[in-house]
């Protein structure tokens, strides 16, 4: 917690040197006094999408800090980087808590407008959490600029009624293994295609699958003036264009009303993405009536980090003091990461919460499954994250350009994808920087 210090003499300066004297020591700092959390008061504006999420973790930051009140500022993800420099060039209202996409975080971070928060008066210790998570609070510098709030060891929520039907089980473990690579999934998708007429598909759209490949990839795509393109195309674009001419992945744009109607849609599409919080603000959301058809089992190849929220305190907000108070709360405290753990529906990044195994806890939506201690022991161990850059959403804007070539071109060939996601790299990107 950031401590208010609060230097006091506690002696006339007399007395003290003769008790420094006396015990033989050198001059040492006067004791501080904290500011219990009942005395701090004032407002903290945070901008964020969910006016919800907010409030619930307002709520619950109120229990200990009863006077410090949190102003929502209502700002959509795909917009907030924008209003973010908007603000800062014009001098307008800036957040005192900022949100840190992981979409955009890479670009976030490469400006220098952020607090260094393992620097005073801060003083974080990174120790706090699982090392995973650690290439996505870091800068170029190898600064801390901002505190992932979630960990998010991902996998497949999937359609029990349809795996059953046409993977024989619906049991998370046997589902697991019977997709547990990209080969044996497209075999098993290219089967249940023929099986239905093309009918049943596994993905609603590429989008989901790009959104795990993506996540998937480890190696490193921007490395100073070079972009390691040509393979991170090949790779994922390979896989993805062998789905759809396999028929076994829809058109669905995620996030659109088509996509969320999917999830009740009885007969057409298996398997999404998901993350820990998929359940709650995905599943239940698109499906409320949906109690004991779904369940959650384990993507292909390996476990994949989906999503994620950080805090962040720009060099120019106006109550860093109380800023920092929330987001040591919300990320290194008891009640703060069992709050973000109830309100958000999140496996935190701090490591303590966990130091006993993750907790059972049987969802009846979800046939008793207790999905995020799932995702903990199956899909923890394998993932790997690589390093944010700030042209991580050139990367997804190029693939999203190049999969409505898929789409729109029937007979294109990998190597006419990779050329073009190539061309468009080479147009969004600067102009001294190699394309391999």
């Amino acid at each position: 917690m950031l401590i208010k210090l609060m230097k006091r003499m506690l002696l006339p300066l007399l007395a003290l040197l003769l008790i420094l004297s006396a015990v033989g020591c050198g001059p040492k700092e006067a004791p501080v006094i904290e500011t219990a959390p009942g005395e701090k008061s004032g407002e903290i504006v945070i901008w964020a999408w969910s006016e919800s999420e907010i409030n619930g973790l307002a709520e619950k930051f109120n229990e200990v800090y009863p006077n410090i009140k949190i102003k929502f500022v209502a700002v959509e993800s795909d917009l907030y980087l924008s209003k973010l420099q908007s603000a800062l060039v014009t001098g307008g209202e800036l957040p005192d808590v900022t949100l840190q996409e992981i979409g955009e975080r890479g670009a976030m971070y490469a400006l220098d407008i952020w607090e260094d928060l393992e620097a005073a008066p801060y003083n974080l210790d990174r120790n706090i959490f699982f090392p995973q998570i650690l290439p996505t609070m870091l800068n170029a510098d190898g600064k801390i600029v901002g505190i992932e709030r979630e960990l998010n060891p991902s996998g497949i929520c999937y359609k029990r009624d349809l795996a059953l039907e046409f993977f024989g089980t619906e049991d998370p473990d046997e589902l697991g293994a019977m997709i547990s690579d990209w080969d044996q999934l497209i075999a098993e998708g290219k089967r249940i295609a023929e099986e239905s007429g093309g009918k049943v598909k596994l993905f609603a759209g590429l989008r989901d699958v790009e959104s795990i490949l993506y996540s998937q990839y480890a190696d490193t795509v921007f490395e100073e003036n070079l972009a390691h393109i040509t393979e991170y195309y090949e790779y994922n674009m390979d896989i993805m264009l062998r789905m759809y001419e396999g028929g076994m992945v829809g058109k669905l744009q995620m996030w659109t009303p088509a996509w969320n109607s999917s999830y009740i849609d009885p007969e057409n599409y298996i398997l999404y993405p998901c993350a820990p919080w998929s359940p709650v603000w995905v599943v239940k959301a698109n499906d409320p009536d949906g109690t004991g058809r779904w369940g959650v089992t384990t993507a292909p190849l390996r476990g994949y980090s989906y999503g994620g929220t950080a805090y962040g305190i720009l060099k120019d907000a106006k109550n860093k003091d109380l800023a920092w108070t929330f987001i040591e709360w919300a990320t290194t405290t008891d009640h703060g990461t069992e709050a973000c753990q109830e309100v958000v529906g999140a496996i935190v990044s701090r490591q303590a919460n966990y130091a006993n195994g993750y907790p059972a806890s049987p969802d009846e939506y979800f046939a008793g499954q207790s999905t995020n201690q799932y995702l903990m022991e199956n899909a923890l161990s394998g993932m790997l994250i690589r390093e944010l850059s700030q042209f991580d959403v050139v990367l997804r804007d190029v693939a999203s350009f190049v999969m409505e070539d898929i789409y729109n071109k029937p007979g294109i060939t990998l190597a006419e994808l990779v050329e073009a996601a190539r061309v468009e790299m080479k147009n969004k990107l600067p102009d001294d920087m190699t394309i391999e």
